[in-house]
C-alpha cells in the first residue's frame, strides 16, 4: 500500500507523513471507497493509532455524514488545514 523511507510514510494515494520517533507501522491495507488505512504503534508506550488516507475532492462534512453510526464523530474545526495531495489542494483535519 505504501512505503516507509527515512521515517516518511508515502502512500500510493499521494499522501505522505513523517512518523514520530519510536513509532512503527504495524500494518496497512485497503479500506472502503478507494481509501487506505495505516495502523501505527508507539514502540515505547504501545499506544496505537490508525490513519485513514484518501485523496478528497469533497467536503469534510461529507465524511462526518458517512460516519453517522459513530456516536460523537466529528472533526475539530480548528484543525482543518489545506494540504497538497497528488498535486491538488485538499482539506485535512483531526
Amino acid at each position: 500500500m505504501g512505503t516507509l523511507e527515512n521515517g516518511i510514510y508515502q502512500d500510493k494515494t499521494g499522501v505522505q507523513f513523517t512518523l514520530p520517533p519510536d513509532w512503527v507501522i504495524v500494518s496497512h491495507g485497503s479500506a472502503s471507497h478507494g481509501a487506505h488505512t495505516v495502523l501505527l504503534r508507539d514502540s515505547i508506550t504501545n499506544i496505537i493509532a490508525t490513519v485513514w488516507l484518501k485523496p478528497r475532492t469533497g467536503r469534510l462534512d461529507d465524511k462526518v455524514m458517512q460516519r453517522n453510526n459513530f456516536e460523537g464523530y466529528k472533526y475539530r474545526p480548528d484543525s482543518v488545514r489545506n494540504t497538497t495531495i497528488g498535486g491538488g489542494a485538499r482539506p485535512s483535519a483531526l
